[in-house]
C-alpha cells in the first residue's frame, strides 16, 4: 500500500486513487516508512519513520543540469543520486 505523505490518501494496492481510508498503524504488526520527512510525519500516532532528502542539494543539481542543457541542448540527460537521511520514529518494528 502506498500513501501520499501530504494528503494521507491511499494511492495504490486495490483502492481507488482518491478514496479516503482509515488507517490504523500497529507497529507490532507492520512497519511503515514514509519519504520526504513531511511535517505530518511527526504529528501521526505513532510518529512515521521516514527518509529526508537534502532539498537544497536536489535543487542545485537540477539547476546545474538545466544550465548545462541550455548551453548544450544535445547533451544527454544524466542521472544524479542525492543521498537521504533515515529518520527512525515509531512506525517500524525490529525484524529478528
Amino acid at each position: 500500500v502506498f500513501f501520499d505523505n501530504k494528503n494521507f490518501e491511499c494511492v495504490d494496492f486495490g483502492f481507488k486513487p482518491n478514496e479516503k481510508v482509515d488507517v490504523v498503524i500497529r507497529p507490532e504488526d507492520i512497519s511503515i516508512v514514509g519519504f520526504d520527512n513531511y511535517i505530518l510525519s511527526e504529528m501521526t500516532t505513532p510518529k512515521l519513520t521516514t527518509y529526508a532528502v537534502d532539498l537544497d542539494k536536489m535543487a542545485m543539481a537540477s539547476i546545474e543540469q538545466l544550465q548545462q542543457r541550455l548551453e548544450q541542448p544535445s547533451r544527454p540527460c544524466e542521472q544524479r543520486i542525492i543521498s537521504v537521511h533515515f529518520i527512525p520514529r515509531n512506525s517500524v518494528r525490529k525484524i529478528n
